[in-house]
C-alpha cells in the first residue's frame, strides 16, 4: 500500500510539472516552433508504468516529440490513446478501453512527414471493470428530488427505464410515475422534457424506432379507452406526447430493431402479447402467455428473438421472431421458474432470480438484467447461462468498486448499454443515481 502511494505521488508530480511545463511554454509565444525537428529520430526510452488497465495515467519518455499534441499520435496495441500533454520529451496519456497487451508506438508529424517510435518492451494490460457514479444524489436523510442541470448537479427521485439515442448518444429516463427526461453526457446536462400527467399514470417502457425519430412509450394504466402507448417525434424535441394505441395495463413494449412499423407490446391481466403494424395503424393480438403478465419485452439487436421478463413472477421467456410471417412465435419459458423467487446462478430453468426487470444486449447476445429483488446485474448468455455480472446478491446499499467485490446496488431497474462507449448504464432506482460500468 505504501509502496503503490509512493507511485501514484510520483505520477501526480510528475503529471502537475508536466502540465505547467507546457503551458508556460504555450504563454511565452503561441507563435513558437513546436520542438518537433522532422530531421531528427523519434525515440521512446522508457514507459511510467508498463502496465494498467483503461484509464490509466501513463509517461512516455523519449526524444523530439515535440509540444504540438495534434501532430502526436499514441497508440497501446493499436489503439489510440487521450494525449493531455507533451514537453518534447514527455508524453502524457491515458491508457484506452480494451486496448489489450501489445507494443506502444509514438507518431509524430503531419501527413507529410510522420516518424515512428516502438517502445522496446511491450505494454502489459490489465483488464478490470467497476461500477462507478454519473450522476445523481442523496442527501443526510436519503433524500433526493428531481432536478435538472449539470451532470454534477442533477438529482433524480426514482430511475426507472432507460434507452440510448444512438443519433446522438443521450440517455433518455423514466423517473417512475415522475417524467420523461433526458441526459446528455456530450452537453453535460440533464433536463425534463416531459412531466407525467393523469392521461399518462404509469409510463413503463421506452423504445426508439429504427429511424430513432420517434420514441415508443407504453403506459400501464386501468381505463379501456385510456392511453396504452405514446409516441414522441425528434422533431418536437420528444417533448409532445400523442396517443398510437388505447387499452388497459400494457407493461412492456419494444420496437422491432430490423423492420420498421413493428411494436410489440405485453398486456397485464390476461398474459398476452400483441404486435401493432405501422402500415395499418391496427394492433393485433399473438397470443397468450400466461394470466397476469407484469412483463417487459425486449428484442436483441438482430431482431431474431426477444425476451420477456416476468416481473412479478421471476421468469424469463423467449420467443423467437417469424421472418416470413413477421411476428414472434410463442413465448417458452428460458430461465428461471415461474414462482420460484430467489437467487441460484445456474442454466435455464434452475437459475432463480427475485423481480427481474429491464435488459440489454451486448454485441454477442448477451442480456444483461437488472435483478432487481437480489440488487444485482445478472447476464444471460444466449444457451441459457445465468451468472452474476455486478452487485453483491441479496446484499443492497450504495458503493462503487469492483463489479463484484466492491460494488451495491439498491434495486436496480433500468439498464442501457453503449456499444459506441461500450458503457452500461444504470437506473439505480432506490440509490437515486444513475451508475456505470465500463464493460471489457
Amino acid at each position: 500500500m505504501k509502496e503503490n502511494l509512493k507511485k501514484n505521488t510520483r505520477h501526480g508530480i510528475t503529471f502537475l510539472m508536466l502540465y505547467l511545463t507546457v503551458s508556460l511554454m504555450a504563454c511565452k509565444d503561441d507563435n513558437l516552433s513546436s520542438g518537433y525537428n522532422p530531421s531528427n529520430p523519434v525515440e521512446i526510452t522508457k514507459i511510467d508504468p508498463e502496465e494498467g488497465g483503461v484509464g490509466t495515467q501513463c509517461l512516455i519518455y523519449g526524444k523530439n516529440f515535440g509540444t504540438d499534441i495534434s501532430k502526436i499520435e499514441v497508440t497501446f496495441n493499436g489503439k489510440k490513446a487521450n494525449i493531455v500533454g507533451s514537453d518534447g520529451d514527455c508524453v502524457y496519456c491515458f491508457v484506452p478501453v480494451r486496448a489489450g497487451s501489445g507494443p506502444i508506438k509514438v507518431r509524430v508529424g503531419d501527413k507529410e512527414n510522420i516518424q515512428e517510435a516502438t517502445a522496446d518492451s511491450e505494454f502489459k494490460y490489465t483488464y478490470a471493470q467497476r461500477v462507478s457514479t454519473l450522476c445523481g444524489y442523496s442527501d443526510k436523510n436519503g433524500k433526493s428530488e428531481i432536478k435538472d442541470g449539470k451532470l454534477s448537479e442533477a438529482g433524480f427521485e426514482s430511475p426507472y427505464w432507460m434507452e440510448i439515442d444512438k443519433k446522438t448518444g443521450d440517455l433518455y429516463l423514466l423517473e417512475e410515475r415522475k417524467a420523461i427526461r433526458r441526459i446528455s453526457i456530450a452537453n453535460d446536462t440533464v433536463e425534463t422534457i416531459f412531466k407525467i400527467t393523469q392521461s399518462m399514470e404509469q409510463p413503463r417502457s421506452l423504445s426508439f424506432s429504427t429511424d430513432y425519430d420517434t420514441l415508443f412509450i407504453s403506459n400501464d394504466q386501468g381505463v379501456q379507452n385510456g392511453i396504452s402507448s405514446a409516441i414522441a417525434l425528434r422533431s418536437s424535441g420528444f417533448k409532445k406526447i400523442i396517443t398510437l394505441i388505447t387499452g388497459v395495463s400494457c407493461c412492456g413494449a419494444s420496437c422491432h430493431p430490423v423492420y420498421a412499423g413493428e411494436y410489440y407490446y405485453t398486456q397485464w391481466q390476461q398474459g398476452s402479447i400483441f404486435k401493432w403494424d405501422g402500415a395499418t395503424n391496427t394492433s393485433k393480438e399473438l397470443y397468450k402467455i400466461v394470466g397476469q403478465l407484469n412483463g417487459t419485452l425486449q428484442f436483441a439487436p438482430s431482431g431474431k428473438f426477444a425476451y420477456i421478463a416476468d416481473r412479478d413472477h421471476h421468469a424469463i421467456y423467449r420467443a423467437v421472431y417469424d421472418e416470413q410471417k413477421h411476428e414472434l412465435q410463442k413465448a417458452q419459458p428460458f430461465c428461471g421458474s415461474r414462482d420460484q423467487a430467489g437467487f441460484v446462478d445456474d442454466v435455464g430453468a434452475a437459475a432463480r432470480f427475485r423481480n427481474p426487470t429491464q435488459g440489454c444486449f451486448d454485441e454477442e447476445d448477451n442480456f444483461y438484467l437488472c435483478d432487481q429483488g437480489n440488487y444485482c446485474i445478472r447476464k444471460i448468455a444466449p444457451n441459457g447461462t445465468v451468472t452474476t455480472f455486478a452487485g453483491r446478491p441479496q446484499d443492497w446499499g450504495y458503493a462503487d468498486g469492483d463489479l463484484r467485490k466492491e460494488a451495491q446496488f439498491n434495486r436496480p431497474h433500468g439498464i442501457a448499454y453503449d456499444p459506441n462507449t461500450e458503457t452500461f448504464y444504470v437506473a439505480d432506482k432506490n440509490n437515486m443515481r444513475i451508475r456505470t460500468i465500463l464493460k471489457e
